[in-house]
């Protein structure tokens, strides 16, 4: 291999910066804005010319943004006679080192057209909502606003690069089982034939539709236990399932300040029907938390 880390370095000849873990994190997660909590970074209107981003957080080529409170951003004063089209972006700077909430202010004009979004070697941009402005307008309704997060050339949403390996691998693992079946059918009689044909079909239907569901779940203060550090909290949902799923654990804005002091963790699910956590403090109030699940099911 060209490069391998994380290794313990010794004398430094296993140094790793900021770019190896944003290379890292984008093996595993694609760029767009979380999916959880539903309200993740979408733009609201706020009333006059002002508009509030909401609490959220997004990944954008393996570097990683998060919001804990509402941003509000004001629109300048509309053209007399001219519509305009303006966008609120999440924009990631490499050589400034963050990523920013960016009023980018359309150009008034008959046919209008919302500003350019910038994607390059510095900055790559992902546009969560679009306002428009018609002329002489002294507010912003949240009918003029266009959420842009689910279109995945303006934004998208955040999710697993894995959906595309396991439909590679599958399609291979397709292949080659159709051919060892077309092999062994002229052996089996019309019955069980079909039956493993059936249970084939299944399989499929099991492996290629990868889904993402969301799936709420509260941590009352009374339910944990323990009279020392970690405590723990076991929740139940028939919903929830091991095996072929995978699960991230995201906490609602009004959670999040006391979920991430507590040192709040989701343990992986094991055992069908129930999700344990585990907290280094106690929690002072009762939690929210959205699971967001993606299965190949």
């Amino acid at each position: 291999m060209d490069q391998c880390f994380p290794f313990r370095s010794v004398n430094g000849d296993r140094t790793n910066g900021a770019q190896d873990v944003a290379d890292l994190f984008a093996v595993f997660f694609t760029t767009g804005v979380s999916p959880a909590p539903a309200n993740s970074l979408q733009v609201m209107a706020g009333g006059g010319m002002t508009v509030r981003l909401q609490p959220g957080s997004c990944c954008i080529q393996g570097r990683v943004g998060k919001n804990n409170v509402v941003r509000d951003f004001v629109l300048p004063v509309a053209h007399g006679a001219l519509p305009r089209i303006d966008r609120l972006v999440l924009q990631m700077d490499r050589t400034g080192r963050w990523i920013n909430e960016v009023l980018k202010v359309g150009v008034p004009a008959s046919s209008r057209a919302p500003p350019a979004l910038r994607r390059d070697g510095v900055m790559w941009e992902l546009c969560a909502g679009e306002m428009r402005v018609p002329a002489g307008a002294a507010s912003i309704t949240q009918s003029l606003i266009t959420d842009r997060r689910p279109d995945p050339a303006l934004c998208g949403w955040l999710g697993l690069v894995d959906g595309k390996v396991t439909s590679d691998l599958f399609a291979q693992w397709d292949d080659t089982f159709r051919r060892w079946f077309d092999a062994v059918r002229g052996m089996l009689s019309e019955d069980a034939a079909g039956n493993l044909a059936a249970q084939i079909i299944t399989m499929q239907s099991q492996i290629i539709n990868l889904r993402t569901r969301i799936i709420p779940v509260s941590l009352p203060l009374a339910g944990w236990a323990g009279s020392a550090a970690p405590f723990t909290q076991t929740v139940s949902a028939d919903v929830l399932a091991g095996g072929l799923y995978t699960y991230l654990a995201s906490p609602d804005p009004a959670s999040h300040v006391i979920y991430t002091n507590a040192g709040v963790v989701m343990q992986n699910i094991a055992t069908n029907g129930s999700v344990t956590f585990h907290a280094q403090r106690r929690p002072t109030i009762a939690l929210n938390v959205n699971l967001v699940r993606w299965a190949l099911a």
